[in-house]
């Protein structure tokens, strides 16, 4: 019997970045993506169905995703976040935990980001 696929929801403006997410995906039968514009239609997605793993741009609203990412943590603490960033460095401050970060470099990070997913899922 074949697993379920790993269940992703990407939290990004960035219609690129949301297209290069997908382009990733789609060359993995193991994870399925829900690609989302906005923190609050991430919640939204986050109440109605199951997730494994979530992405969120770091080019939201910078108060509005340190409030998105408490409320994970309050309510599904184990879930792994994965903060997708422009520059190596974030500007979140250190007390902000992350289970990983990924640079957003156009479409080869999308390897780097299915691999990254897969161990997370697995390990949460």
């Amino acid at each position: 019997m074949t697993p379920a696929p790993i269940r992703l929801l990407v939290i990004t403006a960035d219609s690129l970045f949301g297209d290069y997410t997908q382009a990733a995906v789609d060359q993995c039968p193991d994870i399925s993506v829900d690609c989302v514009p906005t923190l609050s239609a991430g919640r939204s997605s986050l109440a109605t169905q199951p997730v494994d793993c979530v992405v969120l741009d770091d080019d939201l609203s910078a108060g509005h995703s340190r409030t998105f990412h408490r409320m994970v943590r309050t309510e599904r603490p184990q879930l792994p976040v994965v903060l997708a960033v422009d520059q190596p460095q974030s500007s979140l401050p250190r007390s902000v935990s992350y289970h990983a970060l990924v640079k957003k470099e156009g479409p080869s990070m999308g390897t780097s980001l299915t691999n990254m997913v897969r161990i997370l899922a697995t390990a949460s």
